[in-house]
């Protein structure tokens, strides 16, 4: 009789609310680092990609990020879900994690400056301002079309300003927070006239832009970046020297100018 309720009172307990919510709560998932080290605890969210938010079994909540883990082991089932309401993140381990966007639509926006020679052989200095949208297939090549407006002389001859439209391909060459990266842009200079300054007539031509860049940061909605490149412009004008004798002289200018880019990858 005593053996019978002995096991009736440890059956009850065993199945006790309180019994099982403990046994749940000693389930633990497991992160084991490249550098050795395991660390136990609830995983509250898991992106192959990015890396881990896990809570300690000390409480305080933690970010790894993806390329310092070797292998995560799940028990708890609680890998679905956000970070818990009202608490911060104490520790980090690892850099900002990888989710840069390797295919679909990208947008970027850029300025530089444009360095070159005049026709005397005198230094020029140019600027110039530039945005594209285009797709990317693979982080290794993308295609996209751009507009830009480009004057390529601040310090000298008035009337040097081309609108451009143009086509792009760009590819990253690595995976990583810090990716190199090319591009290529070709299309078509629209020069303008301006009376007031002698160009009585303007007319366009081809634009080529090759350039090898870095990208810094692999966030999914913005990164910085900054590009070294040459740009090959076609231009022909017909300017006046002495509004007097109508003295005019036509300009065939082949523009080639070192590029230097900073920008902004969405």
């Amino acid at each position: 009789m005593k053996r019978t309720l002995f096991l009736i009172t440890l059956i009850g307990f065993l199945l006790s609310p309180g019994f099982l919510l403990a046994q749940k709560e000693a389930v633990s998932d497991t992160i084991v680092l490249k550098s050795g080290g395991i660390i136990v605890g609830k995983i509250w969210k898991y992106n192959i990609r990015k890396g881990v938010i896990m809570q300690h079994t000390d409480g305080h909540l933690m970010e790894i990020a993806a390329d310092h883990i070797a292998r995560v082991t799940l028990q708890s089932g609680g890998s679905k879900v956000s970070k818990p309401e009202n608490k911060d993140i104490s520790v980090r381990i690892g850099g900002k994690p990888y989710a840069f966007r390797e295919k679909g639509f990208y947008y970027t926006l850029s300025g530089g400056a444009l360095f070159g020679q005049t026709p005397q052989n005198g230094q020029e200095l140019g600027v110039g301002l530039h945005a594209t949208s285009g797709y990317l297939f693979h982080h290794l090549l993308g295609a996209g079309i751009g507009l830009g407006f480009d004057n390529y002389s601040v310090t000298g001859y008035d009337g040097r300003q081309v609108m451009t439209v143009s086509a792009e391909t760009r590819g990253y060459l690595t995976k990583g927070n810090r990716a190199p990266y090319y591009t290529l842009q070709a299309g078509y200079g629209f020069a303008f006239k301006d009376e007031e300054v002698g160009v009585l007539e303007a007319n366009g031509g081809i634009m080529l832009h090759p350039a090898l860049g870095l990208r810094l940061g692999a966030r999914e909605d913005v990164n910085f970046s900054f590009d070294i490149g040459y740009r090959f412009q076609r231009v022909t004008q017909v300017r006046e020297f002495n509004p007097w004798s109508n003295e005019r002289q036509e300009e065939r200018i082949w523009y080639k100018r070192f590029a230097l880019q900073l920008g902004l990858i969405f």
